[in-house]
């Protein structure tokens, strides 16, 4: 009886053991993946190509009213500045993600006043001087993450003028 115990406490630490390390690493291991399959390298912007139809999808569900765009950042050679033009009459967001999914910044169009976005991302460990310009600077605890951006299109006819919007989110690196 007591082989059988033993057993049985072994089995169950080894399965409580591989759960917590499958919770752990398997978000990591999606963003990763999902990086490779869209063919995007780090610090780089994709933008979607007009609004999503079950033909042109990138994810399962995508919204059909809205342009998105996405950037894999890696901050090991420094900090990066993001710019954007923000529409006034359209929803906007902006959201980061650490590399493990959890969401950790988002901002939209109600909290961007001139309607111009200018976010510097920094490691927790970089410190840089405090920008005269009006940028905000942002700390995260990741190198790496994702960003992603979402303009509504209320209208076919607001198309043209949207993605010329969604072309102005830029990242690149902060001098």
């Amino acid at each position: 009886m007591k082989k059988y115990i033993g057993y049985t406490l072994v089995l169950i630490l080894s399965a409580t053991i591989a759960y917590w390390v499958m919770m752990y690493y398997t978000p990591f291991i999606i963003v990763a993946n999902t990086r490779t399959k869209i063919g995007l390298d780090y610090n780089q912007v994709k933008y979607a190509p007009g609004l999503a139809s079950s033909k042109r999808r990138t994810v399962v569900m995508p919204a059909p009213d809205f342009l998105n765009a996405i950037a894999y950042y890696n901050l090991s050679e420094g900090p990066l500045i993001l710019e954007s033009d923000v529409p006034k009459d359209n929803y906007w967001s902006l959201s980061l993600f650490y590399p493990n999914t959890i969401n950790f910044y988002v901002i939209n169009d109600r909290q961007v006043k001139d309607g111009k976005l200018k976010l510097i991302i920094c490691h927790k460990n970089q410190k840089i001087d405090t920008p005269t310009d009006g940028s905000q600077i942002f700390y995260t605890d990741y190198e790496t993450g994702v960003l992603l951006t979402r303009i509504l299109v209320k209208t076919p006819e607001d198309l043209e003028k949207i993605e010329k919007i969604q072309k102005s989110f830029t990242l690149r690196k902060f001098k």
